[in-house]
């Protein structure tokens, strides 16, 4: 049974269906016998079989109901009057395939002319049967995305019948996306990745909650930003000394001077001139630091010149010094910034001192 009395008690219009050709077909009541109540349409769908007829129907509150041993409503006739329309098993596998939901192999296989095998070709008939949408379903909501950026209006959750995965539909939503905020733009999911989104050359904007999933369907996130830049450093190749021009090796040993001079509570395990991929499409990769070696890692173009050396060099020991400390390691962050400061003045301090003169001698500047 779907009553629809606290629908109209809502204020929802809803009209009565019951033409003259259909009084043939079902006179003016119908068997009880022959027909099964639900109290919701879920609970008719998943009961439905091939063939059958769902109908809704209104039962006037001076009807004598009565349950049976299944607990299930039990009248002795139907009247006309109380039908407000109809669907069918196959109506609901059609509304289904128009929505792109997944519908199983075994019932495909009674309604042929829904469904073509061709690959995952779909044939439907989109045209949504007039009672199933009179029954209630989550109306679209338009939402507003954006702000100082730009703005993005977008309808959560898409209208029915739209493809959401779909490619096309991905590019489409993509392409809106850029317009509005940019190519570098990514959804924020946490905050404590703004820092390295920042450093990756990139934004970040915070979207409501319920519209997140929807978007990430096609807009990359800031966590999956930070995961694939941390995949693309995976893949940094060393470069044995042996490989190195006499000017990148002249700075790599300065560099390794500079890092032994620090006596840090963990000891630093080396520092390696290597082949780093760009952390992302937007930035190169100067250094890096593994903080499960405690490594570091200077890219073969920083060890031509002195300078971009003792730069990435402090840098990278900074990250080190942060991580012994915090257990962190991430750019742009006070700590680090605190660690750079301490740093560089050592650096300056030993210089001054004369601490690294033997390999200042063999250094580019």
């Amino acid at each position: 049974m779907l009553s629809l009395r606290d629908r109209r008690a809502r204020g929802e219009k809803v009209s009565i269906k019951w033409d003259k050709e259909d009084a043939p077909r079902y006179g003016n009541t119908r068997d009880a016998r022959n027909v099964s109540l639900f109290d919701s349409l879920a609970e008719a769908e998943e009961m439905a079989n091939k063939g059958d007829v769902i109908l809704a129907i209104d039962i006037p509150s001076s009807a004598k109901l009565t349950r049976n041993q299944e607990r299930y409503v039990q009248v002795n006739k139907i009247p006309k009057d109380w039908v407000v329309g109809e669907t069918s098993h196959k109506n609901l596998v059609q509304q289904a395939l128009s929505e792109g939901k997944p519908v199983p192999a075994e019932v495909l296989k009674d309604y042929p002319d829904l469904y073509t095998p061709m690959g995952d070709k779909r044939l439907t008939n989109t045209k949504v049967p007039e009672i199933i949408q009179q029954f209630p379903h989550p109306a679209p909501k338009q939402m507003v995305i954006g702000g100082d950026l730009g703005k993005l209006i977008i309808e959560i959750p898409p209208p029915r019948g739209s493809h959401v995965e779909s490619e096309e539909n991905k590019a489409a939503l993509k392409e809106s996306w850029v317009k509005a905020f940019g190519a570098n733009t990514v959804i924020r999911t946490n905050e404590r990745w703004d820092n390295t989104v920042k450093h990756l050359g990139y934004k970040s904007l915070s979207v409501p909650e319920e519209a997140r999933d929807y978007l990430s369907t096609a807009i990359l996130t800031d966590q999956e930003l930070c995961e694939q830049s941390q995949a693309k450093l995976q893949e940094a190749e060393v470069v044995s000394d042996g490989r190195l021009e006499p000017r990148q090796l002249g700075n790599l040993m300065l560099a390794r001077a500079i890092a032994n001079s620090f006596h840090f509570v963990t000891k630093l395990q080396g520092v390696y001139a290597a082949i780093i991929p760009p952390a992302s499409d937007r930035v190169r990769t100067a250094g890096l630091y593994g903080t499960s070696t405690k490594v570091i890692y200077i890219s073969l173009d920083q060890l031509y010149n002195g300078k971009d050396m003792i730069d990435t060099l402090i840098h990278e020991l900074a990250h080190h010094k942060e991580f012994v400390e915090t257990g962190e390691a991430e750019d742009l962050t006070p700590s680090h910034s605190t660690s750079m400061t301490y740093v560089a003045a050592a650096v300056v301090q030993n210089t001054a001192r004369g601490d690294y003169h033997l390999w200042l001698k063999d250094v580019t500047w």
